[in-house]
């Protein structure tokens, strides 16, 4: 009995001796912060770090976050991620992105705007653009992800949400660029759809796009 006991002990302290070396990395394309590029920051950050990106456009080839991190734009007007055919992979927890306008570039065969696999990311306060493109995805969910995705702006076009997994997503009080209940459903992949996958849940939503300035 002792020996249970012990155990979570050890890991909380664990946890908050991370927290306690956690830091915050700084990302301006006009120089004077720690990084004039993203992709930099995201590498050298370690798990539980805070990467704070200030106003710009950032053009970078897909961000593949392997480690917890909490991404923090300076709002969905100021802070642009630009990519090709992509523009982030999530493959761990505890990972948040808040605060940017997520734009694919260019569209080879198919694009997605964000990833998500085996994981269960906050997704808040941020837009999704494309460029014209028959193949668009905004999120799409692999495997056992379950993220939570509130506060965001979607374009009226193409897919908003995929689900490829068994788990519902939570995706309520988000903006669909449409207060048309039968369009938003026609933005969504998921168990209305197909079998044996999850669902979308939407049905609270926001009546106007979600806008958020640091």
């Amino acid at each position: 009995m002792k020996r249970e006991k012990i155990y979570p002990i050890i890991i909380y302290f664990m946890i908050f001796i991370s927290s306690l070396m956690s830091r915050t990395i700084t990302v301006d394309d006009d120089g004077g912060a720690d990084y004039i590029y993203l992709e930099e920051a995201v590498s050298v950050a370690s798990a539980g770090d805070t990467i704070l990106v200030y106003e710009g456009d950032y053009f970078s080839g897909t961000l593949d976050i392997t480690k917890p991190l909490v991404i923090l734009g300076s709002g969905q007007s100021n802070t642009k991620i630009i990519g090709i055919d992509g523009v982030i992979i999530i493959e761990s927890e505890g990972v948040k992105i808040d605060g940017f306008t997520l734009h694919v570039q260019y569209k080879q065969v198919k694009a997605e705007v964000l990833t998500i696999t085996n994981c269960s990311p906050i997704i808040t306060n941020n837009t999704f653009t494309f460029s014209d493109g028959s193949s668009l995805f905004a999120i799409e969910c692999y495997g056992e992800s379950s993220p939570e995705i509130h506060y965001n702006n979607f374009s009226n076009k193409g897919v908003a949400i995929k689900v490829n997994g068994s788990n519902d997503v939570d995706a309520e009080n988000n903006w669909w660029g449409t207060a048309d209940e039968n369009r938003i459903q026609e933005l969504i992949d998921d168990g209305n759809d197909r079998s044996n996958v999850g669902m979308v849940k939407w049905r609270n939503r926001l009546t106007k796009p979600s806008v958020m300035s640091s």
